[in-house]
């Protein structure tokens, strides 16, 4: 390197290195010479050898151009000088100035990821040039990761934890006043394969049922590594339901219409010369739960029954919520929800006794219900009171006369036409009819949950007929009650009718009615015709003892007046019950 000294314009600074090999001898010195450009004579710069690799020189001309190179000497003798070195201008006025040189280039580096790797460079120029590090055009500043280090003649270019992302271009400047030079090389990473999973494939990835699914991840290593994706264990390979595409750094796989079959363990694998990396995650097709097991009857108490069953085969990718117990009465031809069970097993109770039965399950989760186990064997339920203990010989079928049952009096009562219901005077061969002793009874209640049961028809208790005491050709349409209410379409009279008209027609009704048999204790009829203007207050008159049919018609008379004019009355029974043995007046 050749310096020039800051104070004197005519000094010379000469540094140079030891040789590499000293010939078996050690280096008793350097021996410095110097010429002018242009001239073949080499003169020496000292009388005697330097025992150091550097020198000022002085008492050079000014405006002479100078050259200078160096030879060691051991005890053999003197070596082979160096290179010449540049040429260099003395003057008094400034000082010596030499474009910049790199005596040490970059060179090509090979990095391992996460390891440091440095760039080095020798250079010489007289001013000392200002020395830049680039990576693929851009500048390089030191920081936390990078570091520039520039003294004297040498500059380090120094890069802790290499990422594939420094990969490129290195150049190194030096430049001053006098020039510019400039040194390059590449950095070449390698690193063994890593494969990098999306956050979200950690907890999974679910799918429903004819869903396409796609999978990717992304893989890294230098160089690129080989790729593989399997199943269970089982390599998969590019055909009409697995399509895989590998790209920069990207690896997917697309499945056209997603089975539960395509259910399971998803692995990913990278192979480079350096190494090889594995990468899992779980995949979950849902659907409804496969079928339990079959439907079993572990114990019949009486009017229950214990079945079990084992779980499905496959949930249908999530726990199973509830067991839906389903049964079936032979008979009725149809399936009903007895109950719901989160156990492999439960109890129904309250079974209609004497019947036969049988038994299905299905698995509810929150994708569906499963289709039905298979049938249990079917169950008789005795009946003891009726000294039934097996099946009847008809086989399968409910004997005729369980359905007649079913169909109780009140169904059938209901579907009377209004005329001939039992608001009506009934025919008086009811009347004898039976009351039962005791009233029936209900079902004892079971804690445990079931499906509620058709109850058995409850025995009707017959009414009491009244007896016909009225002429049913005025009294066809509707009840006493509601005659008496509301009146009655047949008692309806024209304006135009006459009193005694009137009263005769009271009279022939009351001649009508049938007479009680002579008792001690005997009912008398009053009757009052009211008009409708009138207030509806009942005048109550007040019963009489021992009243003859001439007064009562004449009663009948009095108040038959009331009703001149009008088109309608209203028939009004007002009683007045008396000490046992005398007369009841109504």
């Amino acid at each position: 390197m050749v310096h020039e000294s800051e104070g004197t314009p005519d000094l010379v600074s000469l540094r140079w290195t030891r040789p590499v090999n000293d010939g078996g001898s050690p280096i008793t010195g350097y021996l410095v010479e110097h010429r002018r450009v242009g001239s073949p004579h080499w003169v020496r710069a000292t009388p005697l050898p330097v025992p150091f690799p550097e020198i000022t020189l002085s008492g050079l001309e000014p405006g002479w151009r100078y050259q200078f190179r160096v030879s060691s000497e051991n005890a053999v003798g003197y070596s082979n000088p160096s290179e010449v070195s540049e040429p260099i201008t003395v003057t008094l006025h400034r000082s010596a100035v030499t474009a910049p040189k790199f005596t040490q280039e970059v060179s090509e580096t090979v990095a391992l990821e996460n390891e440091k790797c440095e760039f080095v460079v020798h250079f010489l120029g007289q001013p000392a040039p200002k020395v830049c590090w680039f990576k693929d055009g851009f500048e390089i500043f030191s920081s936390r990761r990078i570091r520039v280090l520039t003294e004297h003649d040498r500059s380090v270019l120094t890069i802790h934890q290499t990422s594939l992302s420094d990969e490129g271009e290195i150049k190194c400047t030096a430049t001053n006043r006098a020039g510019h030079v400039s040194s390059k090389s590449r950095l070449t990473v390698e690193a063994p394969p890593s494969i990098r999973l999306p956050r979200n494939y950690e907890e999974g990835l679910l799918f429903e049922l004819g869903e396409i699914i796609r999978l990717k991840v992304t893989v890294v290593g230098r160089p690129n590594p080989l790729v593989f994706w399997s199943h269970n264990g089982e390599s998969l390979q590019n055909n009409d339901r697995y399509e895989i595409d590998y790209t920069d750094k990207s690896l997917s796989l697309k499945i056209a219409d997603a089975q539960r079959s395509d259910r399971g363990e998803y692995q990913v694998k990278a192979v480079n010369k350096l190494g090889e990396e594995t990468a899992s995650f779980l995949v979950t097709v849902t659907d409804k739960p496969s079928p339990p097991g079959k439907a079993r009857v572990v114990m019949t108490l009486g009017r229950s029954v214990t079945l079990s069953w084992t779980s499905p085969q496959d949930d249908g990718g999530c726990k199973i919520g509830n067991y839906i117990v389903e049964y079936y009465r032979l008979g009725w031809n149809v399936w009903l929800k007895a109950a719901t069970s989160r156990q492999l097993t439960t109890r129904l109770g309250d079974l209609i006794e004497g019947s036969e039965y049988k038994f299905r399950i299905k698995a509810e989760s929150p994708y569906g219900v499963s289709d039905p186990s298979e049938e249990s064997e079917v169950v008789f339920i005795p009946d003891l009171k009726r000294g039934l203990t097996h099946p009847p010989p008809h086989g399968r079928n409910q004997p005729q006369d369980f359905f007649e049952e079913l169909t109780s009096p009140t169904a059938k009562r209901r579907n009377k036409p209004r005329s001939l219901s039992s608001t009506r005077v009934e025919v008086a061969s009811h009347a004898n009819n039976s009351i039962p002793q005791s009233p029936p009874t209900r079902p004892k209640r079971t804690k445990s949950k079931s499906q509620h049961q058709t109850p058995e028809a409850s025995p009707m208790l017959p009414r009491k007929d009244v007896s016909a005491q009225f002429n049913k050709n005025i009294f066809d349409r509707s009840s006493l009650a509601r005659d008496l209410a509301y009146g009655s379409p047949d008692l309806r009279m024209p304006k135009n009718m006459r009193r005694d008209s009137l009263t005769s027609n009271m009279e022939k009704i009351w001649n009508k009615i049938e007479k009680p048999e002579p008792k001690v204790d005997h009912v008398v009829y009053k009757v009052k015709i009211e008009s409708p203007a009138e207030a509806l207050t009942p005048v109550v008159v007040e019963p009489k003892k021992n009243t003859s049919p001439e007064r009562r018609k004449k009663l009948i008379r009095e108040h038959s007046a009331t009703v001149s004019g009008s088109s309608e009355f209203m028939l009004v029974l007002y009683s007045d019950e008396n000490n046992q043995g005398q007369t009841k007046h109504v």
